[in-house]
């Protein structure tokens, strides 16, 4: 039985790192967001304006990493640090209270496939005091960082001690029109399966209704691995955090970068304006992904843009219903090939895996121009003759899924072997086999002849033989139809042939009583399988190939 290459899917593999205690290595993803609340005070000639930011982290859950900072029992507290522009003078530290937490979907957007137990993402967010921010006419940047990253990061250079910069920037345009920052709608799976194609939804929603443009963009890092100086600007959580300009993880290259966070032959893509991730993962790892949202006013000015920094964990994944049947090989579309002899009701065997998640079977099958449906496990379809006939196998999962394969059953006549023997074995040296084989229209045979002595075969239709010596031998003749169906027959040749002119040997002379001759049969045939008897003309015989006889009576 062969199986469908796509469908070959193992069990996931996880191959996260084991992570320090304070090193946060669970975080996988985060970014900032706000909304503006209006005047200060409601009051328009405060010249500042109200602010409600918004923060979501995501953690791996089962990564054995630390857990949100500031949440009951953590080690350390999250803190954010405002800054005005990029003279690195930073508004007073904000302390953030615990986040709310809420479990993210792991399912890679594919309810056919099996995510395992070890797979758990937690959604942290964090939701800040209300703040105050003069009008500027320079940006305003909200900014946390955190270290570190998973050591099993495959794209970028040294993860272990890069660490995370998550920034959120309030543009003066934005200051001066209230705008509130675009929010992503969904988080995407952390799970993904390689060698699949990927589709995912990153858009985000914008409260004026902004035009919104999608990139990819670099990741940044921040903070450092220093646990002993946890708030220092190379400690795993500054305090203050390190002000603008960042910078970005180092991808390594030219495999990967920020365009191409996946590898260039992934073709992982984002769409510029609708947001669709598209792409097929090729290489398993861990990967490092950012997409930037810039959003633009009816006058095409930059409002504000906001960048989610996230993982993709790629790996083998096993479906949990996966179409397979019992086949002769797949042909070079990807179907099910089956080919059967001589036969019009075929049992069909199904393979399919994981049978407790199916809801349903069923099987379609075009025959001579109507199709023909039956909802059997295995079914046992009549066909009419031989032909190629197409059908489709569908599975329905108990979760909705589908899995589909496709099936090319080709029925052939197959010729029926049989022969006998044209020549007379007792006076031809030289077997003629004649073959008598049905055959019928429309197939090519190929013969295959044993002639049962360990010496002797043929591919002749109908061949001779020449036996080196006599016998009877089990003669066997396989007729195959089209390269597919087999019939072989066998059946005993007796093969002991006589000779017309029967060759001697005597060695006799004339000479005195008693008088000895020897006689011998010359024909190579002859065997203790043949009686031969003698007549010496004074009404003595014998029997044997080979006699000696002694004459007691004078004469000739």
């Amino acid at each position: 039985m062969l199986k469908r290459p796509k469908s070959i899917f193992v069990l996931v593999l996880f191959y996260l790192s084991t992570i320090s205690v304070l090193s946060a290595k669970h975080i996988v993803g985060g970014e900032l967001y706000y909304e503006c609340l209006g005047f200060t005070n409601g009051d328009p000639s405060s010249g500042s304006m109200r602010y409600q930011i918004y923060m979501r982290l995501y953690r791996d859950a089962l990564g054995g990493g630390a857990d949100f900072d500031s949440a009951p029992g953590a080690t350390l507290t999250a803190s954010v640090t405002i800054y005005r522009g990029n003279d690195g003078n930073a508004i007073p530290t904000q302390y953030l209270s615990a986040p709310l937490r809420t479990s993210v979907d792991p399912n890679p957007g594919n309810a056919c496939v099996l995510v395992p137990p070890t797979v758990e993402i937690e959604e942290g967010l964090y939701v800040f005091p209300e703040i105050d921010l003069p009008i500027s006419n320079e940006s305003y940047y909200i900014v946390y960082q955190r270290c570190c990253r998973s050591e099993a990061l495959t794209n970028i250079n040294n993860p272990a001690i890069s660490g995370a910069t998550y920034f959120v920037e309030i543009t003066p345009t934005a200051q001066q029109t209230c705008n509130n920052s675009p929010t992503f709608r969904d988080f995407p799976p952390f799970l993904i399966c390689a060698n699949e194609s990927f589709s995912f939804d990153h858009s985000a929603t914008d409260a004026e209704g902004n035009r919104l443009e999608y990139s990819f963009c670099s990741p940044f890092v921040g903070g450092g691995p220093d646990n002993t100086n946890a708030n220092t600007p190379n400690g795993i959580a500054p305090d203050p955090d390190s002000p603008p300009p960042f910078e970005s993880v180092g991808f390594i290259a030219p495999l990967y970068s920020a365009q191409e966070p996946l590898g260039s032959a992934s073709n992982f893509r984002i769409d510029p304006v609708t947001g669709m991730i598209t792409g097929t993962p090729l290489i398993e790892g861990q990967f490092v992904v950012g997409v930037c949202v810039r959003e633009y006013d009816a006058r095409d000015s930059l409002l504000s843009e906001i960048r989610r920094d996230f993982q993709f964990l790629v790996a083998n994944c096993e479906r949990n219903i996966e179409v397979d049947i019992a086949s002769d090989s797949m042909n070079a579309d990807g179907a099910f090939v089956l080919n059967v002899c001589g036969a019009n009701d075929i049992l069909i065997q199904n393979n399919s895996t994981q049978t407790a998640e199916v809801d349903s079977f069923f099987w379609e099958f075009d025959i001579n121009g109507s199709v023909q449906r039956f909802d059997e496990f295995s079914p046992s379809p009549s066909f009419p003759g031989a032909g190629i006939y197409d059908g489709r196998f569908i599975i329905s999962g108990v979760s909705g899924c589908l899995d589909t394969g496709r099936i090319s059953l080709r029925v052939v006549d197959a010729a029926q072997a049989a022969f006998d023997i044209a020549s007379d074995p007792c006076e031809s040296e030289t077997v003629q086999f004649n073959n008598l084989s049905a055959v019928p229209n429309g197939i090519s045979v190929d013969w295959q002849w044993d002639f049962g002595d360990g010496i002797g075969s043929s591919t002749a239709m109908a061949p001779q033989y020449n036996y080196m010596d006599a016998g009877t031998r089990t003669v066997s003749l396989t007729a195959v139809s089209d390269g597919l169906c087999r019939d072989s027959i066998s059946q005993a040749v007796d093969f002991f042939p006589l000779p017309s002119d029967l060759p001697i040997l005597s060695q006799q002379g004339q000479g005195c009583l008693p008088q000895t001759a020897q006689y011998q049969v010359l024909y190579p045939f002859v065997d203790e399988s043949y009686t031969v008897s003698w007549d010496f003309g004074d009404g003595g015989s014998l029997n044997g190939g080979s006699v000696n006889y002694t004459y007691e009576q004078a004469g000739t």
